[in-house]
Order: structure tokens, then C-alpha cells, then sequence
């Protein structure tokens, strides 16, 4: 049986829970300012659920999400990422990532304000460029 520092213990939790509630109010921000401008360039995109929304892109499935890891070398958590997946039957295949800090800095360039615009050109970019690597071929919907 382990022996912990019960209490020691306790506080780190309590700290790192801190610290996840704090990426997760950012994220639920950055989330519903990515969906706005996806919904705005006419993408039809699902309502925000649990921190991502789906939608479709030249018949194509994606899921935007936030997501945060942990590194146990340093026992910390690393910083927020904002996610796009292309999903394929039950495969997730990561198309574009954008870090964020909990003080609100993403990609170390921008804002809450300037992000969601780079964000919805970089996907665009990125599937594009992926399809002709991978010879996908888009809907005519």
C-alpha cells in the first residue's frame, strides 16, 4: 500500500483542478468564437457541446475541440489546445492545433479577438493542402 502526504496531496489536486477550470473557461470561449466565424463563412456547423462543435466542410466530417494534457515529468499541465480533426468512420485524424496559455495568449501571436480568423484560414489551408497529399476527394454538395 502507498503512503502518501494525504494532505500534500490534496492541496496539488485541488491546484491542478484550478488550473484545468481555468484553461476550460478559456476554451469554452475560444470554442464559441472559432464556431461563429466558421458559421459566418457558411459552414454549417452543430451547437457547442461539451467544449467542440461538429461540421461539415465539402462533405467532409470534423470535430473542433479543446483539449489540455499533462506531463508527468514535470507534473504539470501543459498548455490548452484547440483542435480541428477530420473524422473518418471512428478515426480522429488531427488537421490543425493551436495552442493556448491560461492567461489567453494563442500560438504566442494572438488574442481572443484576432485568433478565430487565422484559425478558419489555417484549416481551410491545411485541408486542402492534405487532400491533394492524400487524394482526397471533396463533395459537391
Amino acid at each position: 500500500m502507498r503512503r502518501y502526504n494525504l494532505n500534500e496531496e490534496i492541496e496539488n489536486i485541488d491546484y491542478w483542478l484550478e488550473i484545468v477550470d481555468k484553461y476550460k473557461i478559456k476554451s469554452e470561449i475560444y470554442i464559441e468564437k472559432a464556431r461563429a466565424v466558421f458559421e459566418s463563412k457558411k459552414i454549417k456547423v452543430s451547437e457547442t457541446n461539451n467544449n467542440s462543435f461538429d461540421f461539415k466542410f465539402l462533405g467532409l466530417d470534423f470535430i473542433a475541440k479543446a483539449n489540455i494534457s499533462f506531463n508527468k515529468e514535470s507534473s504539470k499541465f501543459n498548455d490548452g489546445e484547440l483542435n480541428i480533426f477530420h473524422k473518418k468512420n471512428d478515426d480522429f485524424e488531427l488537421i490543425i492545433s493551436y495552442s493556448f496559455d491560461k492567461i489567453g495568449n494563442i500560438e504566442n501571436t494572438f488574442n481572443t479577438d484576432t485568433f478565430a480568423l487565422y484559425f478558419y484560414v489555417d484549416f481551410i489551408k491545411m485541408v486542402l493542402n492534405s487532400s491533394t497529399e492524400k487524394g482526397i476527394k471533396f463533395q459537391l454538395l
